[in-house]
C-alpha cells in the first residue's frame, strides 16, 4: 500500500521551524554581571550602629483632654469645674463644637411612606458651637422642689388625672431623693430661675449628654441592659455617665429643655425658606388632629383651638432624638402624638434639671 500523500513533508517542516534562529531580543539577561568595584574602605558590619541605638529627638505629643476634662485659658488639659449648691454639685462645660441631631439608623424611608408627617426627630446631624457653661450633675430632687415650694418661688407639683406619683409607694427618705416630677415647663422654669439658673437649651442638653464624641447614648454607642428603664433615686444609676460625667442623662426621667418643640428646626440651617408653609399637607394634617383631640369625633360645631398648642422640646436616652411634650392633656387625646411618639409631657416620667451661664470671673 502507497503512502498517503503529505505526510512526507512533516518532518522537513517540523525541522525547519525547529532550527529557525532566536531573535536575540533577550540575550542581555544572559549576560553575566559586571564585578564589584570598591568605592573605598569598608566599615564593618559590626561597627555599624543599629537602628535602635540612633537617637532621635522625640516631641512631646500634645496632651489629650479626654472625658471629664478641658483646657484652660493656657491651654492645658484640667479637671472640669465643680460648684456646690445647697442640693447639688453643678458642673462646668467647656466651649466646644460638637455633632448635633440624631444619628440615622437607616435612610429607608419606611416611616415616610406610610404616614408623610411622619420623620425621625432630629435628623439632619449637624456641627453645632457653644460657649461654656454650667449644669446640675444630676436632675432636681423632690428635696429641692420643696424647699422652692416652701420659699413661695415654687408652686406644688401635681400629676396628671390618672397618673399614679412614682414617690406615693417609697419611703420619706427615698422620695426626697427622687427626680422631682409631675411640673410643667412654667414650673421647671420658675424653679431653675429661683435657683439661679434657667433650663438648657436644647443644644446645651445634647453637648453635655454627647460630649464630642457623637455618641448615641450619653454613656456610649450600645444599648445596656444593666441601665434600667425605672425611676430612682437621683444620680444612682452610675453606669449612665456622659461624655462629661453627667448623670441620669439617658435614665430615669425625660427632661424639660428651654426651646418650643420645632419639626423642622433640624432642617432649618440648611433651607433658605420655610419647609412647612401655611397650606401645606403636613400642617393641615397637624391642626386636623389638634382639632380632633379637643372635639372628639361627632362635634361639628366644635372649632377646635385656634392656634396649635405650645409643646415645648422634651430630651431623654438617644442625645439626638427629641419630642414635643404638653403642659396639660385634651379631652380625647389618644395617647401618643401625630408624630408617632407616645404621650409625654407633665408626668410623673418628666423631669428636669437646670443651667447657668458662666459668670464674669468664671475662667
Amino acid at each position: 500500500m502507497s503512502a498517503r500523500p503529505g505526510l512526507a513533508v512533516c518532518p522537513f517542516i517540523l525541522s525547519v521551524l525547529a532550527c529557525e534562529a532566536p531573535s536575540g531580543r533577550f540575550d542581555a539577561l544572559d549576560e553575566p554581571a559586571p564585578p564589584l568595584v570598591a568605592l573605598g574602605p569598608a566599615t564593618p558590619r559590626e561597627s555599624l550602629p543599629k537602628i535602635t541605638d540612633v537617637t532621635k529627638k522625640v516631641e512631646k505629643p500634645k496632651e489629650a483632654c479626654g472625658r471629664g476634662s478641658g483646657r484652660d485659658p493656657e491651654g492645658q488639659c484640667v479637671p472640669l469645674g465643680l460648684r456646690e449648691t445647697e442640693f447639688m454639685q453643678r458642673v462646668q462645660i467647656p466651649a466646644g463644637t460638637f455633632v448635633m441631631g440624631a444619628l440615622p439608623g437607616d435612610y429607608g424611608g419606611l416611616l415616610a411612606r406610610e404616614a408623610g408627617v411622619i420623620r425621625w426627630s432630629g435628623q439632619p446631624p449637624r456641627q453645632a458651637s457653644l460657649p461654656g457653661f454650667w449644669i446640675d450633675l444630676h436632675e432636681v430632687t423632690r428635696a429641692a422642689y420643696a424647699a422652692c415650694v416652701a420659699a413661695g418661688r415654687c408652686t406644688p407639683a401635681t400629676c396628671p388625672e390618672g397618673q399614679e406619683d412614682p414617690a406615693s409607694k417609697v419611703a420619706p427618705e427615698v422620695m426626697v431623693a427622687l427626680p422631682q416630677t409631675c411640673v410643667t415647663h412654667a414650673q421647671a422654669a420658675a424653679y431653675c430661675l429661683h435657683s439661679g439658673g434657667r433650663l438648657p437649651r436644647e443644644a446645651e442638653w445634647e453637648y453635655a449628654a454627647r460630649g464630642v464624641d457623637a455618641r448615641i447614648y450619653p454613656w456610649g454607642n450600645k444599648i445596656e441592659d444593666q441601665i434600667p428603664g425605672a425611676i430612682y433615686p437621683a444620680g444612682h444609676v452610675r453606669e449612665d455617665t456622659s461624655y462629661f460625667g453627667i448623670l441620669g442623662l439617658g435614665s430615669n426621667v425625660s427632661e424639660w429643655v428651654e426651646e418650643v418643640y420645632d419639626a423642622d428646626a433640624g432642617l432649618r440651617p440648611f433651607l433658605r425658606a420655610e419647609f412647612r408653609g401655611p397650606d401645606s399637607p403636613a400642617l393641615r394634617a397637624y391642626q386636623r388632629f389638634e382639632r380632633k383631640i379637643v372635639c372628639g369625633e361627632d362635634n361639628p360645631g366644635c372649632e377646635g383651638p385656634g392656634a396649635p398648642p405650645v409643646r415645648h422640646v422634651l430630651k431623654h436616652g438617644n442625645a439626638g432624638q427629641r419630642s414635643g411634650g404638653r403642659d396639660d392633656y385634651p379631652p380625647f387625646y389618644p395617647g401618643f402624638e401625630l408624630e408617632g411618639w407616645m404621650a409625654t409631657g407633665r408626668g410623673p416620667r418628666v423631669g428636669f434639671r437646670c443651667v447657668v451661664d458662666l459668670a464674669p470671673g468664671d475662667v
